[in-house]
């Protein structure tokens, strides 16, 4: 997808910046809002952190390995 590694490498961590700010929006939420709120936004924001990493993160993963954080490198 990327084959350009410092390339790679900035958007990794940026995207990665991003889920992070993503899943502190839902714990704001969780503690804002109605239960029904919250997990109503819990499902949509989940919907964009798992389209970033299915679609953008785990290609450039594929291409570049050693980018891939040790905590999702789990077992298929």
């Amino acid at each position: 997808m990327i084959e350009n590694h410092d390339l790679a490498e900035r958007l990794n961590d940026l995207l990665l910046e991003v889920n992070g700010r993503l899943v502190d929006s839902i714990n704001i939420v969780r503690e804002s809002c109605s239960a029904e709120e919250y997990a109503l936004y819990g499902v949509r924001v989940g919907k964009i952190i798992n389209s970033i990493f299915q679609d953008i993160l785990e290609p450039i993963y594929e291409e570049h390995r050693d980018l891939k954080p040790a905590q999702l490198d789990y077992p298929p």
